[in-house]
């Protein structure tokens, strides 16, 4: 069963993830309560994503949700987040996937975290370089719209493109053009 997370989020039943009503930013208010996680703790989230072992990190995220919109601090200095991570990385695809969808239900929120250079998820998966098989990097997008919207007209990333123009410039599907 997907969480509702306060009024400005509704379930996605056909997918099983949270869809956010239209001009609402996404909010962090629903995690309040929640203890932030120390950054020791996210320096073993940030290796386990790295060695690709997503059950467990879905494990961590699960006991904290928390855990989904904290920062990690890649080797180079920048900032980074378990979605990020789960969508860049060069694993499993069908673990990256799981990871993403109990990322994305878990806390929605983290959908409208940008990273140290400037990008949502979004304008991260919509790049041609992702190392992820067509109908799942299509299925995360999709996702990620149906969560956060807005995202598709953000401005973000090095070159202050929206994930549209990325994804209509970088990588188009037919799936994806028809929906």
């Amino acid at each position: 069963p997907t969480r509702q997370v306060g009024p400005h989020f509704i379930p996605h039943i056909s997918s099983g993830i949270n869809r956010r009503k239209p001009s609402t930013p996404p909010s962090q208010v629903s995690m309040k309560n929640l203890t932030p996680p120390p950054p020791n703790l996210m320096q073993v989230i940030f290796n386990l994503c790295r060695s690709n072992s997503w059950r467990a990190v879905e494990a961590y995220v699960i006991s904290n949700p928390m855990i989904t919109i904290t920062p990690m601090i890649m080797v180079n200095n920048i900032s980074t987040t378990i979605l990020h991570q789960s969508i860049t990385s060069k694993g499993d695809t069908k673990a990256r996937a799981s990871a993403i969808k109990t990322l994305l239900r878990v806390s929605p929120e983290s959908a409208a975290i940008k990273n140290g250079y400037g990008s949502l998820p979004l304008h991260v998966v919509t790049q041609r370089n992702i190392k992820m098989d067509a109908s799942t990097k299509e299925a995360v997008i999709c996702d990620l719209i149906r969560i956060y919207p807005e995202a598709l007209i953000t401005e973000g990333g090095v070159g202050r493109r929206t994930p549209l123009h990325i994804a209509f410039t970088d990588y188009i599907s037919p799936y994806l053009a028809r929906t």
